[in-house]
């Protein structure tokens, strides 16, 4: 009886460890970092974003499975892949070294290169004082059919006041650790993208670390 009732604790223990964080923890999470957003990049003074409805990063070969590659070049050598290591950002959440010893983040990022391949649709349920709109991702390929000049003109008169086109993905996580991929486009001139990394201390989703994926 001892071990039936151990494997069926054992079994609900994982299956929790296992299910998705609702669409309100998510969007908390977001949240949070948008909070961080506005703070590093605009000097708290951002006031608009449109947000992409999907992401299609790493859809094409293009991007070359980037996500996948540094998982596994991190689980073949941490030491020879040291420069793909995730920038911690705040180490009240978590130390540098707790961290490297850890490995169940990297099998995250798997996850996450497969789970980015399927469509997660954003929906304008942010907690942040930013005005929101969000837009399909073909109304976005719409503005561009031309000319990418002349693209951006067109979107800025629609959205003038918008600092910043950003994008979403799902998230992927476990007991410990929330990642997403991020990407940001300004006027033309600067994108960038990259992967967020969450700590959970006291019950609670803490922003602690980035790792660049691209920038324009």
């Amino acid at each position: 009886m001892k071990i039936i009732l151990s494997v069926i604790f054992f079994m609900i223990s994982n299956l929790a460890l296992c299910q998705e964080l609702s669409e309100k923890e998510k969007y908390e999470v977001f949240s949070s970092f948008l909070k961080y957003y506005k703070k590093e990049n605009h000097k708290g003074r951002l006031r608009h974003l449109v947000v992409k409805e999907i992401t299609h990063y790493n859809r094409n070969s293009s991007d070359g499975n980037y996500i996948k590659w540094i998982a596994k070049s991190l689980q073949s050598d941490k030491m020879k892949y040291w420069d793909l290591m995730p920038r911690i950002i705040n180490r009240d959440e978590i130390s540098f070294n707790e961290f490297v010893k850890d490995t169940s983040w990297i099998s995250l990022l798997i996850n996450l290169d497969e789970k980015i391949q399927l469509d997660y649709f954003i929906k304008d349920e942010f907690n942040t004082s930013i005005k929101i709109e969000v837009i399909s991702y073909n109304n976005f390929l719409s503005f561009f059919n031309d000319d990418i000049d002349e693209g951006w003109n067109k979107f800025y008169k629609k959205y003038p006041k918008a600092k910043a086109v950003v994008e979403f993905s799902n998230i992927v996580h476990n007991n410990e650790y929330v990642i997403f991929y991020f990407a940001e486009n300004r006027n033309g001139f600067y994108g960038s993208g990259k992967l967020v990394f969450f700590h959970k201390k006291n019950k609670k989703w803490k922003l602690f670390a980035l790792l660049n994926l691209w920038v324009s």
